[in-house]
């Protein structure tokens, strides 16, 4: 079924991140193509936007910010949006020709200090290594003013690890039937909670149902220590 296409083929060693998001980029949001990673998006925006619902920040950041739709509805003086994928980006662009998009990855997040009150990150943590990970929370932690808020989403790692039997990636086919191996590794965020809780101050951790049976995500909403 669409599951076990997109997230329990054997791997492939084949592309890194940002080359395979450059690929996929053109079908990554059709939901007739990928209705499971439809679903997921579909969840997140709407947990995110019950977060920011009748919020004002002065600049809002989305790391990993892909051809998503975050900085649409957030309202923020100022938008930027980060990602590895140039494809990605200028889908965004043309989204939201206003907002300031970079072309980098998480461990730097070239904003200056202390600059975003609103924070946001989606289905990312999974292509990061145990030192990614902890270079991009101490990033978050130095770009985030003192009122500053993080939205983080992952998927709920209990399910997919079982539909992978335990795999660090997943084969990814493409509608012109192009196999892509991306490196996903679920293993290291079974204990999310307990790494935020080193980085961060955890206001709410939710855990929110797809509607589909076994599938959902974990959202965290994060301060400063």
């Amino acid at each position: 079924d669409d599951l076990r296409t997109e997230y329990a083929s054997p791997p492939l060693n084949v592309e890194n991140i940002p080359g395979f998001y450059n690929a996929v980029a053109p079908e990554y949001s059709d939901q007739n193509l990928h209705p499971t990673t439809a679903l997921f998006k579909r969840t997140e925006e709407s947990y995110t936007k019950n977060i920011v619902r009748g919020l004002k920040f002065d600049a809002a950041m989305d790391v990993g910010c892909g051809d998503g739709n975050f900085l649409l509805y957030v309202d923020a003086t100022r938008k930027i949006g980060l990602d590895s994928s140039v494809e990605m980006i200028k889908r965004h662009q043309n989204k939201l020709p206003t907002a300031q998009y970079i072309l980098g990855d998480s461990s730097s997040l070239l904003v200056r200090n202390s600059t975003i009150d609103f924070l946001h990150s989606s289905f990312l943590l999974d292509h990061l290594s145990d030192a990614e990970r902890s270079l991009f929370f101490k990033e978050a932690n130095r770009v985030m003013n003192d009122r500053g808020i993080f939205l983080l989403a992952v998927y709920s790692p209990e399910a997919l690890l079982k539909y992978r039997d335990g795999k660090t990636s997943f084969e990814y086919i493409t509608s012109t039937g192009k196999r892509f191996n991306v490196p996903s590794d679920f293993r290291s965020l079974l204990n999310l909670r307990e790494q935020l809780g080193d980085h961060f101050v955890v206001d709410n951790y939710d855990p929110v149902s797809t509607g589909k049976v076994d599938l959902s995500i974990d959202c965290y909403v994060l301060r400063r220590k």
